[in-house]
């Protein structure tokens, strides 16, 4: 078992297995349509062939979580009148760490509700942006701002690793201001009270990626390739444990240094030839490249690998580099014959911009999770902008699914796991430079990491 202090140094490290995003719950009809079922018309007027059936009880004249009766994006009858709502959000921008992508994905949504939908429930979204580095100071100092913000009644994480000192001004100890929308980067962040997350965070992800090694794809002995760090060691040792539960097993695990440019000498270290597969335990997306390099050098192409979504970039499928790896992810956004996922490449097009990568996805069903709380707080406030009290309730209550993940979320989660509302992964690949699923969405039960936290 591990020990907790040990478990607690995974900040950062283990979201070289995470990928961005996923998301939602129960098809109960409690929920708000996602964004995908909003857009069904051509423009002339006829249904979209993208459609997606209906999921939700207000698609059906149902009352749903905004309590209307009318379609989603069905216009509000008097828009001028509605009061814009802040959508305060806070991002790493600045440092050698830095999700600018996360931003744009965020804009664009905001356009398109605004645009589409007449922002939430006929207010407009206004987007309020605090660029944070990757030091725990400027996370802090964002969070402060929006604490001591009247009008800023929760606070959206698009891309922060430094949450630890968010939640000290934010949380329950702080000002207690709901928190939504954020990646659970590691052990900490799924125990934290007023998260509301629609990511599997770190342990369904991770523990999804091994189980679908050892159970799908046969492998005992997994070579490994590991950041020569303290936190690259903390992440082998959660695989380790993994892999004692599922029945596997590590060879000789090898440190890569930050910048390696070939991985020929230290694969053959760790006993690739020998392996049954590779973990690719490295939060470096130039590892990608390098590592395929080295696969072909040794005659081992075809060597099963196993990473998080650090090789899902546009420049791989192009390459080909991650072919026939296995990839654990949380939402659709990289797949290719997913209507959602082409819905949001077509907004960003129609946006003039270039095609979403990274944590763009994530952001994006993130946006739509918080904007069907945000419908919900807004029917408790009777049309007005909800308090805080009402956000945390609504987030409370709400199940269904949204925009590019699986039906399977509520909130919050089980305790003591209390921000992972959803923990379901699913595992895809590259296939003749297309993104495909290899699995459904794999619901996770959590309390299977009880033993984590000693």
């Amino acid at each position: 078992m591990l020990e907790k202090s040990r478990l607690l140094r995974l900040l950062a490290a283990l979201f070289v297995l995470s990928v961005l995003a996923g998301a939602c719950g129960d098809d109960d009809g409690s929920g708000e349509a996602t964004v995908a079922e909003a857009v069904t018309d051509t423009d002339d007027g006829s249904e979209s062939p993208d459609s997606e059936p209906e999921r939700s009880g207000a698609e059906n004249g149902e009352e749903g979580s905004g309590g209307q009766t009318d379609t989603p994006g069905e216009p509000d009858p008097d828009p001028a009148l509605a009061e814009p709502i802040k959508f305060p959000v806070i991002n790493m921008e600045e440092g050698l760490v830095a999700y600018p992508e996360t931003t744009e994905a965020l804009r664009i949504m905001a356009d398109y509700y605004n645009e589409s939908l007449n922002g939430i429930v006929g207010h407009p979204i206004e987007i309020d942006l605090c660029t944070a580095g990757d030091d725990p100071e400027s996370a802090q100092a964002c969070a402060q701002r929006f604490a001591n913000d009247d009008s800023a009644p929760f606070v959206f994480l698009a891309g922060v690793i430094n949450s630890a000192p968010v939640f000290e001004v934010l949380g329950p100890g702080g000002v207690d201001k709901p928190i939504l929308g954020h990646l659970l980067w590691d052990v900490p962040d799924s125990l934290q009270p007023g998260v509301y997350s629609h990511d599997p965070g770190l342990l369904p992800m991770a523990y999804e990626l091994i189980r679908w090694a050892v159970e799908e794809d046969g492998v005992t002995n997994l070579a490994v390739l590991v950041d020569d760090s303290d936190l690259g060691q903390a992440t082998l040792s959660v695989v380790d444990f993994f892999l004692a539960g599922l029945g596997g097993a590590t060879l000789t695990p090898v440190p890569i240094s930050v910048g390696q440019a070939d991985f020929l000498a230290p694969m053959t270290a760790a006993g690739v030839e020998k392996a049954d597969g590779l973990a690719l335990l490295i939060a470096e997306s130039a590892a990608c490249q390098t590592t395929r390099d080295a696969l072909e050098a040794l005659g081992q192409g075809d060597t099963p690998v196993y990473v998080g979504d650090w090789c899902l970039g546009e420049e791989f499928r192009q390459a080909g580099t991650a072919e026939g790896w296995r990839v654990v992810v949380g939402q659709n956004g990289a797949l290719a014959d997913d209507p959602e996922a082409e819905m949001f490449r077509q907004l960003y097009a129609d946006a003039g911009a270039d095609a979403p990568f990274g944590l763009a996805y994530s952001a994006a069903a993130g946006m739509d999770f918080a904007r069907q709380v945000l419908e919900i707080a807004i029917d408790k406030a009777t049309g007005a902008i909800p308090t805080s009290e009402q956000i945390h309730a609504a987030a409370a209550e709400w199940s269904g699914s949204f925009f590019l993940g699986p039906d399977t979320m509520s909130c919050p989660g089980p305790a003591p796991w209390v921000s992972t509302c959803n923990s379901a992964a699913r595992i895809v690949t590259l296939e003749d430079s297309k993104w495909v699923a290899v699995s459904d969405f794999n619901k996770v039960d959590v309390s299977i990491f009880d033993p984590l936290l000693g």
